[in-house]
C-alpha cells in the first residue's frame, strides 16, 4: 500500500478548483469588453440586436475554441 494523506489529496482539488474559478472568473471579466465591442459598433454596422453579458461570455468561448487552436498551430510550429 502506498502512503497517500487525505489531507494532501484534499489540498490538491481545493487548489485544482481555485485555478478552475480564477480562470472562469477572468473569462467573465474579459467578456465585457467584448460586449461593449460589440455593442458600440455591430448594431449601427450591421442592424444586429445588441448582446448581454453572458451572450459576449459564449461568443468569447465559442471565438477561443475555432480561432485559438488555429492561430496556436501557426505560431507555435517549429520551423527550421
Amino acid at each position: 500500500m502506498s502512503n497517500i494523506n487525505f489531507k494532501d489529496i484534499v489540498n490538491k482539488v481545493g487548489i485544482l478548483l481555485g485555478v478552475i474559478s480564477l480562470l472562469f472568473l477572468f473569462s467573465l471579466v474579459i467578456s465585457l469588453p467584448v460586449m461593449w465591442l460589440w455593442n458600440s459598433t455591430i448594431p449601427e454596422l450591421f442592424g444586429l440586436k445588441e448582446i448581454t453579458w453572458w451572450m459576449a461570455w459564449k461568443l468569447l468561448m465559442l471565438c477561443s475554441m475555432l480561432f485559438g487552436v488555429f492561430l496556436r498551430s501557426i505560431f507555435l510550429t517549429k520551423t527550421n
